[in-house]
């Protein structure tokens, strides 16, 4: 009986452990929408129910022809009682952490919008074929970090529209925040090739290309874009160093504007 009694009490140590670790990765990792933390969340309270199934019993009741209480003081009947409440409540905790897991993996939850997705829910809807309310929609998506589901938008809209600059412009900002230059390059390009001029997209269209080692092309788009919007003081310095020539003129004209 001692034996078994020393065997019950490793395994609670073991079982509060572990559910102390698995709660602790689950509280790391709840904002991430996956299978993996709901997973966690319900090993850690089955850790915890068997921390309390574990628990020495303290028999209440014996069979003489019939139930009886036991010759036990209160306080030892108290104590019963509560451990078998705490472990039905433990077991229907842990009832409901899996019902709602399965839930959750069937209905999928609060996962991306794909294009799967939008085929099914968004189709009929009458602004699909507005290639404003498309883009408005893609770029909503970009602002939360959602490139796929932008990025779905943008082809819809590029679909209807395929010269759209304003479309363009927003694709390449996906792939500017994605690092991929190559693309980034090529979206912006078309953007201006459909007629956006303005002081932002030259100046990245430089950015991308003084990066990628093309200056002569990026020194054209800096002086386009501070012939638009003379005020970018943080323009000069660069063109200073690309045209040593002229270097004294952008120093004095980034110092105006940067005051």
């Amino acid at each position: 009986m001692r034996t078994e009694e020393q065997s019950n009490e490793r395994k609670r140590r073991i079982a509060l452990r572990a559910g102390i670790v698995l709660a602790f990765l689950f509280a790391l990792t709840w904002s991430f929408p996956s299978f993996l933390n709901w997973t966690l969340l319900l090993a850690a309270g089955y850790c915890f129910f068997l921390y309390w199934f574990y628990q020495p019993k303290a028999e209440m009741f014996q069979r003489t022809g019939e139930f009886e209480f036991r010759s036990v003081n209160p306080a030892q009947r108290m104590d019963a009682l509560f451990r078998r409440v705490v472990r039905i409540v433990s077991l229907s905790v842990a009832g409901l952490f899996v019902v709602f897991l399965v839930l959750r993996t069937f209905s999928g939850g609060d996962q991306e919008l794909t294009p799967a997705n939008f085929d099914e829910e968004e189709t009929e809807r009458p602004e699909d074929d507005d290639v404003t309310a498309l883009n408005e929609r893609g770029y909503n998506f970009y602002l939360n970090k959602q490139y796929d589901s932008a990025i779905y938008y943008y082809d819809r809209a590029l679909g209807l529209e395929p010269d759209n600059g304003a479309v363009w412009l927003n694709r390449g900002l996906v792939y500017y925040d994605q690092e991929k230059t190559d693309k980034a390059i090529e979206a912006f390009s078309r953007s201006y090739d459909a007629g956006v001029r303005d002081a932002f997209l030259s100046h990245v269209l430089a950015y991308l290309y003084d990066n990628g080692g093309n200056t002569t092309r990026a020194l054209s788009f800096y002086k386009e874009a501070v012939g638009m919007d003379s005020s970018r003081s943080d323009i000069y310095s660069r063109l200073a160093e690309l045209e040593p020539a002229n270097a004294a003129r952008y120093k004095a004209l980034e110092e105006k504007y940067r005051n």
